[in-house]
């Protein structure tokens, strides 16, 4: 028997390699079964460490602000004139603990440092991979960033008229931006940026109606500005509308499904052809799994290929269509990332004797 072992990282604790090595290790006890390792990325945390094993660029380093204004160490890939940027880098929500989740002042200012990097180091293109952030600010502190010398730790999306996007505009506008994003919601409505993953980003219920009604009139804004109409671009909703000024004000972008980016990469197609079963996962298997993550995207082609298909998930709140069987490493959602970290390895071993049990199911 083939399997495939395909799993995104789990966010803030164990990255995609990780957590496909434990679950390779564990494997292997079993007789007859070909494993083979390919590690998920999507758009979100991880994409930066499985693209430069592909592609052996440049590492570059540098000390940016985080989401709450400290700095905190993050790097990038350059390859000749292409620049490969994670968010999760600057503005990841692993870098702030729960008790920062403030959306009323983080931003991503830091992420805009790294832009800024890459662009007076002649980058004439720009891979942003979008997943993993911890903001709801629509990009506002990339924007000032690129057009101000200080971080403040405000969101300015309830104040856009303040935002320097003349400058901006000019900054950027010899560069070309693709955007890699591990879902494809739209920026506002009942299934974008603020309705969808504000919660998960501090915003609290009494909150959703002013976030979302100053999210509308930003987007507004912006479109007027830049005559594009930005409110029903998919993709935009990722990362709390982190690239929606790079879209409003670039000549040249392109919006991309991360999983499809590093399909044609790494090419998951032929593997799961190869397989009898895939494995996949990430941190939290719920119904956003299924709209466009990486592990829910390969194991939809898993499934059409008639396919087993087993998910592991740090935690487990809701199983997608395509997955035959999901197996949770933690009952508990309410622990810290270092917490789950501290018992990400045990928890996952532990989970791999279920897996093993699926698929000796299978066998015999």
């Amino acid at each position: 028997m083939n399997v495939l072992i395909a799993p995104d990282s789990f966010k803030g604790t164990m990255s995609a390699l990780q957590v496909a090595k434990v679950i390779a290790s564990g494997m292997s006890a079993l007789p007859d079964i070909n494993c083979k390792v390919m590690p998920l990325a999507d758009g979100g945390e991880g994409s930066l460490e499985l693209l430069n094993n592909a592609i052996n660029g440049q590492k570059v380093n540098l000390s940016v602000y985080n989401p709450a204004g400290q700095l905190v160490n993050a790097h990038y890939i350059r390859d000749k004139h292409v620049a490969y940027i994670e968010v999760a880098q600057a503005s990841g929500i692993t870098l702030i603990g729960s008790n920062e989740r403030q959306p009323l002042v983080l931003n991503s200012y830091g992420t805009g440092q790294i832009i800024r990097d890459a662009i007076e180091c002649n980058s004439k293109e720009i891979h942003l991979f979008l997943g993993g952030s911890a903001t709801v600010d629509g990009g506002t502190g990339i924007v000032n960033a690129l057009t101000t010398s200080e971080f403040n730790l405000s969101n300015t999306i309830f104040k856009p008229c303040d935002l320097n996007l003349d400058d901006f505009g000019e900054l950027i506008k010899n560069v070309r931006f693709k955007i890699i994003t591990d879902v494809m919601n739209t920026i506002t409505g009942v299934n974008g940026a603020v309705n969808t993953f504000g919660p998960q980003k501090g915003v609290k219920p009494s909150q959703l109606f002013m976030f979302e009604n100053s999210m509308v009139n930003y987007v507004d804004y912006l479109s007027n500005k830049s005559g594009k109409q930005l409110h029903t671009v998919d993709g935009l909703g990722a990362a709390g509308g982190l690239a929606l000024p790079l879209v409003a004000m670039s000549d040249v972008f392109e919006i991309v499904s991360g999983f499809n980016y590093f399909n044609q990469l790494l090419n998951y197609s032929d593997a799961i052809a190869w397989a009898d079963v895939l494995v996949t996962g990430e941190g939290c298997i719920d119904e956003q799994t299924a709209m466009g993550k990486g592990p829910g995207l390969i194991a939809d082609m898993a499934h059409q290929m008639g396919k087993l298909v087993i998910g592991v998930g740090g935690i487990v709140k809701e199983k997608p269509i395509s997955f035959d069987h999901v197996i949770a490493t933690t009952e508990d959602d309410g622990l810290s990332y270092q917490t789950l970290k501290q018992l990400a390895d045990k928890n996952l071993k532990i989970a791999v004797q279920q897996l093993i049990s699926i698929i000796q199911q299978q066998l015999y």
